[in-house]
Protein backbone atom coordinates (compact mmCIF):
# COMPACT_ATOMS: atom_id res chain seq x y z
CA UNK A 1 0.00 0.00 0.00
CA UNK A 2 1.25 3.29 -0.74
CA UNK A 3 0.46 6.12 2.02
CA UNK A 4 1.50 9.91 0.23
CA UNK A 5 0.80 13.11 1.88
CA UNK A 6 0.16 15.42 0.14
CA UNK A 7 -0.07 19.81 1.00
CA UNK A 8 -2.50 22.18 -0.47
CA UNK A 9 -0.56 25.66 -0.47
CA UNK A 10 1.76 25.85 -3.16
CA UNK A 11 1.29 22.42 -3.78
CA UNK A 12 -2.03 20.93 -4.98
CA UNK A 13 -3.21 24.43 -5.73
CA UNK A 14 -0.80 25.08 -8.14
CA UNK A 15 -1.58 21.90 -10.36
CA UNK A 16 -5.05 20.42 -9.62
CA UNK A 17 -5.40 18.99 -12.68
CA UNK A 18 -2.34 16.43 -12.24
CA UNK A 19 -2.88 15.65 -8.37
CA UNK A 20 -6.68 15.35 -8.99
CA UNK A 21 -6.00 12.50 -11.30
CA UNK A 22 -3.14 11.37 -9.08
CA UNK A 23 -5.41 11.09 -5.82
CA UNK A 24 -8.57 9.45 -7.53
CA UNK A 25 -6.35 7.01 -9.03
CA UNK A 26 -4.08 6.27 -5.68
CA UNK A 27 -7.44 6.35 -3.44
CA UNK A 28 -9.28 3.85 -5.98
CA UNK A 29 -6.68 1.10 -6.20
CA UNK A 30 -6.44 0.92 -2.33
CA UNK A 31 -3.78 2.82 -1.64
CA UNK A 32 -3.88 6.24 1.50
CA UNK A 33 -3.88 9.84 0.29
CA UNK A 34 -3.35 12.09 3.12
CA UNK A 35 -4.44 15.70 2.60
CA UNK A 36 -2.02 17.76 5.11
CA UNK A 37 -3.67 21.64 5.35
CA UNK A 38 -2.61 24.63 7.67
CA UNK A 39 -6.16 26.17 7.18
CA UNK A 40 -9.21 25.19 9.74
CA UNK A 41 -11.28 21.93 8.52
CA UNK A 42 -14.04 23.71 7.68
CA UNK A 43 -17.30 21.96 5.08
CA UNK A 44 -16.59 24.70 2.29
CA UNK A 45 -12.73 23.92 2.63
CA UNK A 46 -13.46 20.11 1.71
CA UNK A 47 -16.61 21.37 -1.17
CA UNK A 48 -13.32 23.78 -2.81
CA UNK A 49 -11.15 20.57 -2.28
CA UNK A 50 -13.36 18.61 -4.39
CA UNK A 51 -15.20 20.20 -6.38
CA UNK A 52 -12.93 23.39 -7.30
CA UNK A 53 -9.46 21.26 -6.97
CA UNK A 54 -10.67 17.72 -7.74
CA UNK A 55 -9.19 16.18 -5.07
CA UNK A 56 -9.70 12.77 -3.86
CA UNK A 57 -8.27 11.42 -0.29
CA UNK A 58 -8.61 8.98 2.55
CA UNK A 59 -7.45 11.23 5.20
CA UNK A 60 -7.41 14.92 5.85
CA UNK A 61 -4.83 16.80 8.66
CA UNK A 62 -5.86 20.27 9.72
CA UNK A 63 -2.89 22.14 11.82
CA UNK A 64 -5.10 24.81 13.05
CA UNK A 65 -8.00 22.38 13.94
CA UNK A 66 -4.77 20.02 15.70
CA UNK A 67 -4.01 23.15 17.47
CA UNK A 68 -7.16 24.53 18.44
CA UNK A 69 -7.69 20.87 20.14
CA UNK A 70 -4.71 20.54 22.19
CA UNK A 71 -4.88 24.42 23.34
CA UNK A 72 -2.04 25.82 21.53
CA UNK A 73 -2.54 29.74 21.51
CA UNK A 74 -3.48 30.78 18.24
CA UNK A 75 -3.47 34.94 17.02
CA UNK A 76 -5.89 35.34 14.34
CA UNK A 77 -4.77 38.10 11.90
CA UNK A 78 -6.78 39.67 9.37
CA UNK A 79 -8.68 35.90 9.59
CA UNK A 80 -5.86 34.01 9.35
CA UNK A 81 -4.70 31.52 11.70
CA UNK A 82 -0.92 32.56 13.52
CA UNK A 83 1.29 30.53 15.96
CA UNK A 84 4.58 30.33 16.59
CA UNK A 85 6.90 28.63 13.21
CA UNK A 86 8.03 26.17 15.03
CA UNK A 87 4.80 24.36 16.41
CA UNK A 88 3.07 25.05 13.44
CA UNK A 89 5.29 22.88 11.33
CA UNK A 90 6.03 20.51 13.72
CA UNK A 91 2.47 19.25 13.73
CA UNK A 92 2.83 18.01 10.10
CA UNK A 93 5.73 16.31 10.66
CA UNK A 94 4.72 14.14 13.62
CA UNK A 95 1.43 13.75 11.73
CA UNK A 96 3.37 12.14 8.91
CA UNK A 97 5.55 10.38 11.37
CA UNK A 98 2.61 8.58 13.57
CA UNK A 99 1.04 7.57 10.18
CA UNK A 100 4.35 5.94 8.96
CA UNK A 101 3.51 8.30 5.30
CA UNK A 102 6.18 6.73 2.85
CA UNK A 103 6.44 10.64 0.89
CA UNK A 104 5.41 13.90 2.07
CA UNK A 105 5.16 16.61 -0.92
CA UNK A 106 4.99 20.20 0.25
CA UNK A 107 7.02 23.34 -0.29
CA UNK A 108 8.27 23.80 2.68
CA UNK A 109 11.98 21.93 3.26
CA UNK A 110 12.20 21.87 7.14
CA UNK A 111 10.27 18.58 7.22
CA UNK A 112 13.31 16.05 7.71
CA UNK A 113 14.32 17.19 11.23
CA UNK A 114 11.14 15.27 12.54
CA UNK A 115 10.51 12.86 9.34
CA UNK A 116 12.52 11.44 6.86
CA UNK A 117 10.95 11.03 3.22
CA UNK A 118 12.91 10.95 0.08
CA UNK A 119 11.46 14.50 -0.79
CA UNK A 120 13.24 15.59 3.12
CA UNK A 121 16.35 14.11 2.50
CA UNK A 122 16.59 15.67 -1.59
CA UNK A 123 16.23 18.60 0.21
CA UNK A 124 18.95 18.53 2.90
CA UNK A 125 21.01 17.44 0.14
CA UNK A 126 20.48 20.67 -1.41
CA UNK A 127 21.07 22.91 1.73
CA UNK A 128 24.42 20.74 1.60
CA UNK A 129 25.27 22.09 -1.46
CA UNK A 130 24.42 25.09 -1.20
CA UNK A 131 26.84 25.59 2.03
CA UNK A 132 29.59 24.49 0.62
CA UNK A 133 29.28 27.17 -2.16
CA UNK A 134 31.80 29.62 -2.06
CA UNK A 135 30.95 32.62 -4.35
CA UNK A 136 26.75 33.00 -5.76
CA UNK A 137 28.07 32.26 -9.63
CA UNK A 138 27.05 28.70 -8.85
CA UNK A 139 23.70 29.35 -9.23
CA UNK A 140 23.11 31.64 -12.63
CA UNK A 141 19.36 33.31 -10.77
CA UNK A 142 20.14 35.38 -8.57
CA UNK A 143 16.92 35.08 -7.33
CA UNK A 144 17.06 31.91 -6.74
CA UNK A 145 19.81 31.45 -4.94
CA UNK A 146 18.24 34.09 -2.16
CA UNK A 147 15.71 31.84 -1.38
CA UNK A 148 17.99 29.05 -1.28
CA UNK A 149 20.01 30.53 1.13
CA UNK A 150 16.93 31.94 2.81
CA UNK A 151 15.74 28.01 3.55
CA UNK A 152 19.51 27.41 4.85
CA UNK A 153 19.09 29.88 7.06
CA UNK A 154 15.43 28.77 8.48
CA UNK A 155 16.93 25.06 9.20
CA UNK A 156 20.60 26.37 10.34
CA UNK A 157 19.39 28.99 13.09
CA UNK A 158 16.80 27.05 14.62
CA UNK A 159 14.75 29.96 16.51
CA UNK A 160 12.94 28.84 20.09
CA UNK A 161 9.57 30.07 21.48
CA UNK A 162 9.63 33.07 23.55
CA UNK A 163 6.70 34.23 25.65
CA UNK A 164 6.55 36.75 28.83
CA UNK A 165 4.67 35.97 32.24
CA UNK A 166 3.74 38.29 34.53
CA UNK A 167 2.94 38.02 38.24
CA UNK A 168 -0.03 40.34 39.44
CA UNK A 169 0.58 41.36 42.64
CA UNK A 170 -1.56 43.54 45.76
CA UNK A 171 -1.92 43.36 48.98
CA UNK A 172 -5.47 42.33 50.21
CA UNK A 173 -6.78 42.10 53.67
CA UNK A 174 -3.04 42.34 54.98
CA UNK A 175 -1.12 39.79 52.65
CA UNK A 176 0.12 40.12 49.48
CA UNK A 177 -1.96 38.22 46.68
CA UNK A 178 -0.82 36.53 43.53
CA UNK A 179 -2.94 36.30 40.54
CA UNK A 180 -2.76 32.90 38.62
CA UNK A 181 -5.07 31.41 35.85
CA UNK A 182 -6.18 27.88 35.67
CA UNK A 183 -5.45 25.99 32.52
CA UNK A 184 -7.84 25.49 30.37
CA UNK A 185 -6.06 22.88 28.08
CA UNK A 186 -2.65 20.72 27.97
CA UNK A 187 -0.08 20.75 28.41
CA UNK A 188 -0.99 20.82 32.27
CA UNK A 189 -4.80 21.27 31.96
CA UNK A 190 -5.90 22.08 35.20
CA UNK A 191 -3.00 23.38 36.85
CA UNK A 192 -2.50 27.23 37.97
CA UNK A 193 -0.49 29.15 35.91
CA UNK A 194 0.96 33.23 36.10
CA UNK A 195 -1.01 34.71 33.48
CA UNK A 196 1.63 34.89 30.28
CA UNK A 197 1.50 34.57 26.49
CA UNK A 198 3.74 34.46 23.57
CA UNK A 199 5.43 37.02 21.83
CA UNK A 200 3.65 38.34 19.13
CA UNK A 201 6.12 38.92 16.29
CA UNK A 202 3.72 40.58 14.04
CA UNK A 203 3.32 43.31 16.33
CA UNK A 204 6.76 43.99 16.24
CA UNK A 205 6.96 44.27 20.30
CA UNK A 206 9.28 44.13 22.46
CA UNK A 207 9.29 41.96 25.59
CA UNK A 208 8.52 44.84 27.58
CA UNK A 209 6.11 45.96 24.92
CA UNK A 210 4.39 42.50 25.15
CA UNK A 211 4.38 42.30 29.34
CA UNK A 212 2.25 45.47 29.14
CA UNK A 213 -0.17 43.98 26.89
CA UNK A 214 -0.52 40.66 28.56
CA UNK A 215 -0.76 42.95 32.08
CA UNK A 216 -3.82 45.30 30.24
CA UNK A 217 -5.24 41.89 29.01
CA UNK A 218 -5.77 40.17 32.08
CA UNK A 219 -6.48 43.80 34.31
CA UNK A 220 -7.62 46.32 31.92
CA UNK A 221 -4.90 48.37 33.51
CA UNK A 222 -2.07 49.93 31.47
CA UNK A 223 0.66 52.37 32.68
CA UNK A 224 1.08 50.40 36.01
CA UNK A 225 4.57 49.49 37.66
CA UNK A 226 6.52 46.68 36.29
CA UNK A 227 9.84 45.29 36.29
CA UNK A 228 11.92 42.14 34.68
CA UNK A 229 12.33 39.08 37.52
CA UNK A 230 14.39 36.62 35.27
CA UNK A 231 14.21 34.82 31.81
CA UNK A 232 13.92 30.75 32.19
CA UNK A 233 15.39 28.70 29.64
CA UNK A 234 15.41 25.32 31.47
CA UNK A 235 15.73 22.88 28.06
CA UNK A 236 12.79 20.85 29.63
CA UNK A 237 10.48 23.32 30.85
CA UNK A 238 7.73 23.17 28.49
CA UNK A 239 6.99 19.71 26.78
CA UNK A 240 5.30 21.32 23.73
CA UNK A 241 8.66 22.56 22.31
CA UNK A 242 11.73 24.93 23.36
CA UNK A 243 10.18 27.97 25.09
CA UNK A 244 12.05 30.61 26.58
CA UNK A 245 10.01 32.80 28.98
CA UNK A 246 10.90 36.04 30.52
CA UNK A 247 9.45 36.51 33.66
CA UNK A 248 7.99 40.26 34.89
CA UNK A 249 5.93 41.34 38.37
CA UNK A 250 3.51 44.26 38.55
CA UNK A 251 2.96 45.70 41.84
CA UNK A 252 -0.93 47.19 41.67
CA UNK A 253 -2.82 48.65 44.86
CA UNK A 254 -6.08 47.05 45.43
CA UNK A 255 -7.69 49.68 45.23
CA UNK A 256 -7.10 49.72 41.50
CA UNK A 257 -7.88 46.48 41.30
CA UNK A 258 -11.36 45.84 43.08
CA UNK A 259 -13.61 47.83 40.57
CA UNK A 260 -11.91 46.36 37.60
CA UNK A 261 -13.30 42.90 35.93
CA UNK A 262 -10.38 40.91 36.27
CA UNK A 263 -11.57 37.45 34.70
CA UNK A 264 -9.49 34.45 32.80
CA UNK A 265 -9.02 34.55 29.51
CA UNK A 266 -9.94 32.33 26.52
CA UNK A 267 -7.51 29.86 27.27
CA UNK A 268 -8.04 29.90 31.07
CA UNK A 269 -10.57 27.92 33.19
CA UNK A 270 -10.46 30.36 35.85
CA UNK A 271 -8.67 33.01 37.46
CA UNK A 272 -7.99 33.97 41.63
CA UNK A 273 -5.61 35.53 44.24
CA UNK A 274 -2.99 33.35 46.05
CA UNK A 275 -1.02 34.18 49.08
CA UNK A 276 2.79 34.51 47.23
CA UNK A 277 3.60 33.33 50.92
CA UNK A 278 1.55 30.57 51.76
CA UNK A 279 0.28 29.37 48.03
CA UNK A 280 1.47 25.86 47.94
CA UNK A 281 -0.16 25.44 51.50
CA UNK A 282 -3.38 26.44 49.44
CA UNK A 283 -2.75 24.57 46.28
CA UNK A 284 -2.01 21.32 48.18
CA UNK A 285 -5.17 21.87 50.12
CA UNK A 286 -7.41 21.58 47.14
CA UNK A 287 -4.73 18.90 45.18
CA UNK A 288 -3.48 21.15 42.95
CA UNK A 289 -0.45 22.24 41.13
CA UNK A 290 0.98 24.91 39.45
CA UNK A 291 2.22 24.55 35.63
CA UNK A 292 5.58 24.69 33.79
CA UNK A 293 8.66 25.87 36.56
CA UNK A 294 5.99 28.67 37.40
CA UNK A 295 7.16 27.13 41.44
CA UNK A 296 10.79 28.30 40.83
CA UNK A 297 9.43 31.65 39.32
CA UNK A 298 7.35 32.37 42.35
CA UNK A 299 10.21 31.59 44.71
CA UNK A 300 12.25 34.24 42.50
CA UNK A 301 9.67 36.70 43.31
CA UNK A 302 9.29 36.26 46.96
CA UNK A 303 13.37 36.58 47.12
CA UNK A 304 13.10 39.86 44.76
CA UNK A 305 10.60 41.70 46.91
CA UNK A 306 12.12 41.03 50.12
CA UNK A 307 15.14 42.05 49.04
CA UNK A 308 14.14 44.95 47.06
CA UNK A 309 11.92 46.47 49.29
CA UNK A 310 14.69 47.03 52.11
CA UNK A 311 16.41 49.94 49.08
CA UNK A 312 14.02 50.94 46.65
CA UNK A 313 10.75 52.98 47.61
CA UNK A 314 8.35 49.51 45.61
CA UNK A 315 6.29 49.12 48.54
CA UNK A 316 4.61 52.94 47.52
CA UNK A 317 3.36 50.81 44.58
CA UNK A 318 0.98 48.70 46.60
CA UNK A 319 -0.46 51.82 47.62
CA UNK A 320 -3.02 54.29 47.11
CA UNK A 321 -2.03 57.86 46.91
CA UNK A 322 -2.96 58.96 50.17
CA UNK A 323 -2.30 56.06 52.91
CA UNK A 324 -1.41 56.16 56.91
CA UNK A 325 1.52 54.96 58.80
CA UNK A 326 0.17 51.93 59.51
CA UNK A 327 -0.87 51.11 55.90
CA UNK A 328 2.73 51.56 54.92
CA UNK A 329 4.40 49.16 57.65
CA UNK A 330 1.73 46.57 57.07
CA UNK A 331 2.92 46.53 53.51
CA UNK A 332 6.56 46.15 54.62
CA UNK A 333 5.69 43.37 57.32
CA UNK A 334 3.30 41.41 54.41
CA UNK A 335 6.33 41.37 51.99
CA UNK A 336 9.27 40.50 55.02
CA UNK A 337 6.68 38.49 56.52
CA UNK A 338 7.56 39.49 59.97
CA UNK A 339 6.62 42.27 62.63
CA UNK A 340 8.55 45.63 62.58
CA UNK A 341 8.74 47.96 65.70
CA UNK A 342 6.54 51.31 65.01
CA UNK A 343 8.91 53.86 66.28
CA UNK A 344 12.17 52.79 64.64
CA UNK A 345 9.92 51.89 61.15
CA UNK A 346 9.16 55.52 61.02
CA UNK A 347 12.11 57.14 61.78
CA UNK A 348 13.68 54.74 58.96
CA UNK A 349 11.46 55.64 56.37
CA UNK A 350 11.71 59.50 56.50
CA UNK A 351 15.63 59.21 56.88
CA UNK A 352 15.18 57.16 53.23
CA UNK A 353 11.99 58.57 51.33
CA UNK A 354 10.26 62.19 50.91
CA UNK A 355 6.96 61.76 52.89
CA UNK A 356 4.34 64.91 53.19
CA UNK A 357 1.77 64.47 56.13
CA UNK A 358 -1.45 65.95 54.93
CA UNK A 359 -3.68 67.64 57.13
CA UNK A 360 -5.78 65.16 59.51
CA UNK A 361 -9.89 65.43 59.19
CA UNK A 362 -11.76 65.33 61.98
CA UNK A 363 -15.00 63.46 60.54
CA UNK A 364 -18.64 63.64 62.57
CA UNK A 365 -18.12 63.75 66.24
CA UNK A 366 -16.20 60.98 67.12
CA UNK A 367 -13.73 61.73 69.50
CA UNK A 368 -9.37 61.70 68.98
CA UNK A 369 -7.36 62.65 66.16
CA UNK A 370 -7.92 60.69 62.85
CA UNK A 371 -4.50 59.11 61.73
CA UNK A 372 -2.63 61.11 59.34
CA UNK A 373 -2.67 60.97 55.89
CA UNK A 374 0.53 60.92 53.66
CA UNK A 375 1.95 61.20 50.39
CA UNK A 376 5.31 59.80 48.92
CA UNK A 377 7.21 62.62 47.26
CA UNK A 378 10.02 60.50 46.11
CA UNK A 379 13.73 59.43 47.46
CA UNK A 380 16.29 61.35 49.34
CA UNK A 381 19.58 62.10 47.36
CA UNK A 382 21.12 61.20 50.48
CA UNK A 383 20.83 58.85 53.43
CA UNK A 384 21.19 60.28 56.95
Amino acid sequence: MIKIGIDVHGVLDTAPHFFGELTRLLVENGNEVHILTGAEKTDTLEKYLKESLGLSWTHFFSVTSHHKEIGTEITYIHGNPYMDNKLWNRAKSEYCREHSLQLHIDDSDIYGKYFSTPYARFASSQLEIIEEMNTPDAIENEEELKDDLSNYNEALYKKPSVTVDVAICTIIDNDLKLLLIKRKYPPFRNCWAIPGGFLDIDLQESLEEAAARELEEETGLKDIYIEQLKTYGDVDRDPRTRIITTAYFSLIPYSDLKNQNIRSASDAADAKWFSLNNYETELKSNDEALAFDHDKILHDLKRRLQGKISYTPIAFELLPEEFTWTDLRKVYETILDKSIDPTNFKKKIRAIYQITELNPKKTGTSAGRPPALLNFNGVKEYYI
